[in-house]
């Protein structure tokens, strides 16, 4: 009799055991499956946010520096690979030109630099965020370059205006087409080096107010 009862005594103990193991393993999937939705609304939310903070970057096409702000661009000379820091703006028309200030706030190199070509280059946009194909931007410190005109040169702290001089060669557009100026130029990034067959690697834009002959 006292076997029998330690049978079924040793039976229960084995029964609640396997129900306490289940109920582990139960609570365990629970709460890894808790743990897991958990990490995929965090990671979600992140990238939201990332992708917004992209898309608002300022400078970008999607949030334009506007007339009278100023820009920093951060780009390389690709005739020496040195890094040039520039504070730049549009400011607006002045006849059929577009009017900013530009100064180099920082170089290695203590010689003059060329602008336009080795450093930057800008680019014409339509509303549409549609570059402006058949037409070229001199940056020049006269109103009416001469065909070596677009070749401003800088040294580092020099600044002053500046003309951004749009030329449109298809009858099919006019300077109130042009929504943005862009300036494309190659980010500086140490040791890296690029020449005149590397695309650029980024761009600031500026939107401008509609031309009014």
């Amino acid at each position: 009799m006292k076997i029998y009862k330690i049978l079924v005594l040793i039976s229960v103990l084995i029964i609640m055991s396997g129900c306490s193991q289940e109920k582990k393993e139960i609570v365990e999937s629970t709460s890894t499956e808790h743990k897991i939705e958990t990490a995929t609304i965090t990671e979600a939310y992140t990238t939201e946010a990332t992708t917004e903070e992209k898309i608002l970057q300022k400078g970008s096409s999607q949030n334009p520096y506007k007339v009278g702000e100023v820009a920093t661009i951060d780009a390389t000379n690709i005739e020496t690979n040195k890094e040039v820091v520039y504070e730049l703006s549009v400011d607006g028309w002045e006849g059929a030109n577009l009017i900013g200030n530009m100064a180099i706030i920082d170089a290695v190199e203590n010689t003059s630099i060329r602008v336009w070509g080795s450093t930057m280059i800008p680019y014409l946009y339509r509303e549409n965020l549609m570059e402006i194909s058949d037409s070229n931007t001199d940056i020049s410190s006269s109103p009416n370059p001469t065909v070596l005109g677009y070749e401003l040169y800088m040294t580092v702290g020099g600044n002053g205006k500046v003309y951004y001089c749009p030329k449109l060669y298809s009858d099919a557009d006019s300077l109130s087409d042009i929504k943005y100026i862009v300036f494309k130029y190659w980010k500086y990034n140490e040791g890296e080096k690029i020449d005149y067959y590397t695309n650029f690697s980024a761009e600031c834009w500026f939107e401008v107010p509609q031309y009014n002959e």
